[in-house]
């Protein structure tokens, strides 16, 4: 019997002597004692269970941790959680399921860029939405700078950020962003611009050309005649073509270079 425990249920099939007929010989047809568990169901379950421990694991890990997740990490947390004694490969397998997921679905999303940024730009009036594309349809370059920013700038301090980083997902590119600061401290982005290439020139240009479209405030005037710059300053790093950029684009406003980078790169050339 395979389905109880110490089942009495047994049947025994054979031909009589001098015969070639097979009967039924011997038999105990009551099904009697505990019923067997299903080892594969709940094997099976058992390990759905686990996958959602450790999937679970690897949220509460990256909402903490500033750095890549590794297995170690879900090792320690499945047990702090869940109480769950899970070993390095089973974590290995879990935290690439999971990046692979994500990855699938940052590919669905890039083919919403365009229509997301044209439902922006009509939900949001006079903002300004730009991008280019290459000759094989590929988005080169993309600026985002919500209606409401440009009318913001007349309560915030007139100092504009400019700073650019690399981006460290699958496709790469280059993040462009202005920010300005409030009277109570709070930092507020402006604008920003993704490229397909490293920071430079053209970069710059794209994005500082659309920024002067967007906002005709930082053109304004400075309440003081005897100055001769325009109200807004310009503070950034001045490096890889963002200072011939500035020169162009926003020839009547004062600019700087940021104290954090000039402290840097002498630490970094002569030392502390």
């Amino acid at each position: 019997c395979n389905s109880h425990i110490n089942c009495p249920f047994m049947a025994m099939f054979g031909a009589p002597r001098g015969e070639t007929t097979v009967v039924l010989k011997k038999y105990v047809l009551q099904h009697e004692g505990v019923p067997i568990p299903d080892k594969t169901r709940a094997g099976r379950r058992q390990k759905t269970r686990r996958r959602d421990w450790l999937e679970d694991s690897i949220t509460e890990v990256s909402q903490v941790k500033e750095g890549k997740v590794v297995p170690k990490d879900i090792v320690k947390a499945a047990s702090n959680i869940h109480g769950l004694v899970a070993n390095y490969n089973q974590s290995f397998r879990a935290l690439k399921r999971i990046n692979g997921h994500s990855s699938e679905h940052e590919k669905l999303s890039f083919q919403l860029i365009i229509p997301y940024l044209k439902k922006f730009k009509e939900l949001n009036p006079n903002s300004v939405v730009k991008w280019t594309r290459d000759e094989e349809n590929h988005i080169q370059q993309l600026f985002l700078c919500p209606g409401i920013m440009n009318v913001s700038l007349r309560f915030v301090r007139p100092v504009m950020s400019l700073d650019a980083c690399h981006l460290r997902s699958k496709w790469k590119g280059t993040l462009y962003i202005a920010s300005v600061k409030t009277p109570l401290d709070e930092i507020y982005p402006v604008a920003f611009s993704i490229t397909s290439h490293n920071e430079d020139f053209d970069g710059w240009m794209f994005f500082l050309e659309n920024l002067r479209v967007a906002c005709p405030r930082l053109r304004m005037p400075h309440p003081i005649q005897q100055c001769t710059y325009l109200y807004f300053t310009f503070i950034s790093d001045r490096d890889k073509g963002l200072r011939q950029a500035l020169v162009l684009q926003f020839p009547n406003n004062h600019c700087t270079s940021c104290a954090v980078h000039i402290q840097a790169n002498v630490r970094h050339k002569f030392g502390s």
